[in-house]
């Protein structure tokens, strides 16, 4: 019942504007939002409809560029998930749920995680409700790509447990699920990888293993070589769709974080009063903070399993728990930006994939998967020393209700649903019979942002390639403007394309005008009305 209760607090705190306006309001903002959806959506449709117009690596937008689909994040793991509820949901209330379904994922997996560990049942409770429902993730449901992350404390049980047993059977899980969670996400699942790649050696290093224990059997190697040939596939496309394409240091300075960006917690939150006053203003990417009580944890953790591996005889949980306390530690310095532009991320980047962060910030998904764990694990060996039952769970919920607490005030951003499908809708309807589309990015709150996705789901809905593109990147030579005049669409589908194109305005949905390009030259122009 605890479980179930914190679940459908956390929920109603991560998702309040959906669920008070009745799922009328969609969590984020008709951005990033929009994109994420729009991806799911195709993925469907490439993998479910033979007349769909696109195929699975290249989605019709940024028409006719090939293997756009590398160009962002693809989520083909938690993909399966929207695909089961668009079998009885419509679109919108099919993503939402998705959102909410992934998000709960999160609470069960570190808890489960926590609990095969050591943990007990509440103070697991307690680190799968700050995974799922801390300030800092509540605040990035904006990108709903970084939502599902429940298979970052599986890999990193499997890892523990590898490094306990050496065995090939943990070895291929905690494989798999540094596979998923790639899949998943790009970013956490590089994130996760890097930061297995600090634990475990540190881990074995502390945990005085002997070489001939942690020594690979051809079977081991095996695993590891599938697991890399699998993820290597799976990334092909990204390779060829960036190549010769990487994020500059300067590009990832704005969200680098900085000491302040671990003080500074999401609008509402409830010290972002106090604390707003006596720092600088950070990213909007870099509110990072989850509040004094998680940071008391950690440190409390520190301080006692440094002590405790200082003797002769190693404890094992508190092996562990430094180890986790050490990577958090390791990650939180190397991306801090001293200064302007000091950063050991000037280094870190060039490990493999690196060059394709451009937001350093979002490290806090291994700083506070490390830290929480770590200071879980403590507390239920804190826990452990009291005697008396009730007073073991009064410290227990008092904690509880104070990291509880602080995760709460912010509001979420959202946006009314009916503000941006319908348009997409009518501008839909108006590319009919086109052989392309444009939709002039004109519309919504961020003219070139909003704009564009609506051009990109009018293109969806008609089931016609659209130039309209929005994603982590542009094609090379893509004339980026709001308003894509004849000029410029010729400029970029000269010698690309042929055909008739619909450029349509948001405002007048109705009026179309259409275009013929034989060989990359307009051979005339007229306008139609459509009743």
């Amino acid at each position: 019942m605890l479980y179930l209760a914190a679940l459908a607090v956390g929920t109603y705190l991560a998702f309040r504007p959906t669920l008070d306006s009745g799922f009328a309001r969609v969590a984020g903002d008709p951005g990033d939002t929009m994109l994420n959806h729009y991806l799911l959506e195709h993925s469907r449709r490439a993998l479910f409809d033979p007349e769909y117009c696109g195929t699975l690596l290249s989605p019709p937008f940024f028409h006719p560029t090939p293997l756009v689909l590398g160009y962002s994040e693809n989520m083909l793991g938690v993909a399966p998930l929207y695909w089961g509820l668009r079998s009885f949901l419509p679109e919108v209330p099919a993503f939402q749920v998705w959102m909410i379904v992934l998000n709960g994922l999160n609470l069960l997996a570190f808890a489960c995680a926590a609990r095969w560990l050591g943990a007990g049942p509440l103070t697991a409770l307690l680190g799968g409700y700050l995974w799922a429902f801390g300030l800092v993730h509540i605040d990035q449901i904006k990108h709903a790509q970084l939502i599902p992350r429940f298979w970052m404390p599986l890999a990193l049980y499997h890892a523990i447990y590898f490094l306990t047993a050496p065995n090939p059977r943990s070895l291929n899980r905690l494989c798999a699920c540094v596979f998923l969670q790639c899949a998943t996400c790009v970013y956490t699942g590089w994130f996760l990888a890097v930061g297995l790649a600090v634990f475990m050696p540190v881990a074995a290093i502390l945990n005085r293993s002997h070489v001939k224990e942690m020594r690979f059997s051809a079977r081991a190697w095996g695993i590891v070589c599938g697991w890399a040939l699998v993820m290597g596939l799976f990334f092909a496309p990204y390779f060829l769709a960036n190549r010769g394409v990487s994020r500059s240091y300067s590009d990832c300075l704005a969200g680098m974080p900085t000491v302040h960006s671990w003080l500074t917690a999401a609008e509402g939150g409830c010290w972002t009063g106090s604390l707003k006053s006596h720092l600088p203003k950070v990213n909007g990417e870099s509110r990072l903070f989850c509040g004094f009580m998680l940071l008391a944890l950690v440190a409390g953790a520190a301080i006692w399993s440094w002590g405790t591996i200082r003797v002769s005889v190693r404890r094992r949980d508190a092996v562990w728990i430094a180890s986790l306390l050490l990577t958090a530690g390791f990650w939180w310095l190397v991306t801090l930006r001293f200064g302007d532009s000091a950063s050991g991320w000037w280094l870190v980047r060039y490990v493999p994939g690196g060059q394709a962060i451009r937001c350093v910030s979002r490290v806090y998904v291994i700083v506070y998967l490390f830290a929480s764990m770590g200071a879980v694990l403590w507390l239920e060996e804190m826990l452990q020393r009291f005697q008396s039952t009730p007073v073991r769970l009064l410290v227990l919920v008092a904690v509880g209700v104070a990291v509880v607490y602080e995760q709460s005030g912010h509001t979420p951003l959202s946006f009314v649903a009916n503000d941006y499908y319908p348009v997409a809708e009518r501008c839909g309807e108006s590319l009919q019979g086109a052989d392309a589309g444009y939709v002039k990015p004109t519309y919504g709150a961020i003219p070139g942002t909003h704009g564009e996705l609506i051009g990109m789901w009018a293109g969806l809905h008609a089931n016609v390639p659209v130039v309209n593109g929005y994603s982590g990147r542009w094609p090379v030579d893509y004339p980026v403007g709001y308003v894509f005049n004849e000029r410029l669409m010729h400029e970029w589908l000269d010698g690309h394309f042929q055909g008739r194109v619909a450029l349509v305005d948001p405002a007048r949905p109705g009026e179309v005008q259409w275009v013929l390009i034989e060989n990359g030259h307009d051979t005339g122009s007229d306008c139609k009305s459509n009743p």
